[in-house]
């Protein structure tokens, strides 16, 4: 298993986060040291998750670290067997499925402490933030993450402190969603004027200037570590990380006039 990435196993349940069937978990973790841990897990195996789609989490938030973006910080979390018949409370019933269909490896995010909220919808995001929400907007278009809206923000606030989360939809490619257009192409990123952040940014190049520069670090050699950090039980593993691979670097290769098409999608003034 990878060793560069924080590997934890689940050993509390605490309870399922927000509405929907596949909705996450939020579970406590020990730590080596003795203490605890907890994160918000994407519990594998449901029926209606998608190979890709633990994978398309992983590849974003690594990229989304080594680009040095205040992504929420990514995790592994073993679910056993017996943390699934014994952890947690056999009057969960529906938990109790969950965590069995889970057994191995899921994708997890560490949760953030209180005083974090989600961008309120309808108000204007303050100015401190409109930094991190331009290369938010750059990023989501680069990686075809069309799933980040006013009221799907996936993004929590604390002052001016902004972390997000949520990549289970992003390369939408990968299931024709958005198609397969070049990424100097300026209608490749139309989905992005339902961005949370598209109404509060101005047509200026100059917003992704030091996201440019960062991906000077994403070398052929980091892509391929990304492969290294993705569990082998993980069924997109071998099917989806080399068409993303391959993307990623065709993104590498035209950032400028990527980033280019990427300002003239945003408002004119």
């Amino acid at each position: 298993m990878p060793t560069s990435l924080p590997i934890l196993t689940a050993t509390r349940w605490i309870d399922f986060k927000g509405s929907g069937r596949t909705r996450p978990a939020l579970i406590g973790c020990d730590l080596p040291d003795g203490g605890e841990i907890e994160c918000v897990v994407k519990l594998g195996g449901h029926p209606e998750s998608a190979a890709h789609q633990p994978v398309c989490e992983l590849v974003a938030a690594l990229l989304a670290l080594d680009l040095d973006l205040p992504v929420a910080e990514p995790l592994l979390v073993e679910i056993t067997p017996d943390f699934a018949s014994h952890a947690v409370p056999a009057s969960n019933a529906a938990a109790q499925a969950r965590c069995q269909q889970a057994i191995g490896w899921s994708f997890a995010t560490r949760h953030l402490p209180s005083g974090f909220h989600i961008l309120p919808v309808g108000k204007p995001p303050s100015r401190p933030l409109l930094p991190a929400l331009a290369e938010l907007y750059a990023f989501d278009g680069l990686i075809q993450n069309a799933d980040r809206s006013p009221t799907n923000s996936n993004c929590l606030v604390k002052g001016n402190v902004l972390r997000f989360f949520d990549h289970d939809q992003a390369f939408g490619f990968l299931l024709d969603f958005l198609g397969r257009r070049p990424v100097s192409d300026v209608e490749s990123y139309a989905f992005l004027s339902r961005h949370l952040a598209y109404a509060h940014l101005g047509r200026d190049r100059s917003l992704f200037n030091r996201l440019e520069g960062a991906w000077e670090s994403i070398t052929d050699a980091t892509l391929a570590g990304y492969l290294g950090l993705l569990p082998d039980n993980w069924p997109g593993k071998k099917r989806c990380f080399p068409v993303i691979e391959a993307y990623l670097k065709d993104v590498r290769a035209e950032l400028a006039s990527a980033l280019d098409a990427i300002t003239l999608s945003l408002p004119s003034s």
